[in-house]
């Protein structure tokens, strides 16, 4: 069933290869900030150093020298796999800084909303390091709900529906950067589907969300899925969103009929939790 197929979903976080990006600005504190950004986004399994030089475009010697300071500190770990992962103090260290969400309540609310008009799982992602960052997850009155990932999952945009909102605003280099990182992390579930196929639909999401504001199907993101998802209206200096709202359910409860149904409610959603997302 659905449960048992989404249940490796927060695991795809995991990246053995990374697409090169370029180079951070001169100066250490512009690497140092890349380095943490990919180790956020690596999350608690954390990243090989080869991988942290390839995702960061930074000289393999440079990061691991970085890397070694910030162990030292206790800003960084080293795991027993011979991974770096974000260490406790920066822990410590972000419950100081002011988070995404203005007003987490108001934001539930607005999600639960949604969820009491479709009678689906919703979720809202804002945009973190380079991939998204669940902040919350209502539920509707459908049973079968499509439970594939948890509040406070961090994730790369390519893997969920959140994430191909906020990449579909993307430059198109970036989202490049993206999907040659995704075509190395396939999840095993996708075994019977062709890779060229699944990255024509994925394409054809992002295309959707230049040209039509929301990307909407079956299957993008995990077998037996599927999802509609549009950007909240809060963007970046170069007019990128910020976070986004994300509609999960079985194909038979999201056909193109109920979603053409349901899209003047979420567009409503999406501009209402607009005013609980902080700008950078």
């Amino acid at each position: 069933m659905i449960g048992s197929q989404l249940c490796g979903l927060a695991a795809l976080h995991g990246r053995d290869t990374m697409a090169s990006r370029p180079a951070p600005g001169p100066g250490t504190i512009p690497k140092i900030a890349a380095i943490l950004d990919a180790l956020a986004v690596a999350g608690q399994e954390g990243a090989r150093l080869k991988d942290l030089a390839e995702d960061t475009g930074i000289a393999r010697p440079t990061v691991h020298r970085i890397l070694a300071e910030l162990t030292a500190v206790g800003l960084v770990r080293s795991t027993a796999q011979r991974r770096y992962a974000c260490g406790s103090k920066l822990y410590a260290l972000g419950l100081a800084a002011p988070g995404p969400v203005l007003n987490a309540d108001r934001l539930r609310h607005e999600a639960q909303r949604l969820s009491g008009i479709c009678g689906d799982t919703v979720y809202v992602g804002v945009r973190h390091a380079d991939g998204v960052r669940y902040v919350t997850r209502t539920s509707g009155t459908y049973p079968l709900r499509a439970y594939a990932i948890d509040p406070g999952d961090i994730l790369p945009l390519s893997n969920t529906y959140c994430g191909l909102a906020i990449l579909g605003t993307l430059p198109a280099a970036e989202q490049e950067r993206e999907l040659g990182q995704w075509r190395r992390r396939r999840s095993p579930e996708w075994v019977a589907t062709s890779s060229a196929k699944h990255e024509a639909m994925m394409r054809r999401a992002l295309a959707d969300v230049a040209e039509l504001g929301y990307a909407a199907g079956p299957n993008h993101v995990v077998p037996e899925l599927s999802g509609l998802s549009l950007p909240v209206p809060v963007h970046d200096a170069a007019g990128a969103a910020l976070a986004a709202v994300s509609i999960s359910a079985v194909h038979s409860r999201l056909s193109p009929e109920r979603i053409r149904g349901i899209l003047p409610s979420m567009r409503e959603t999406a501009g209402r939790l607009a005013e609980s997302i902080a700008l950078p």
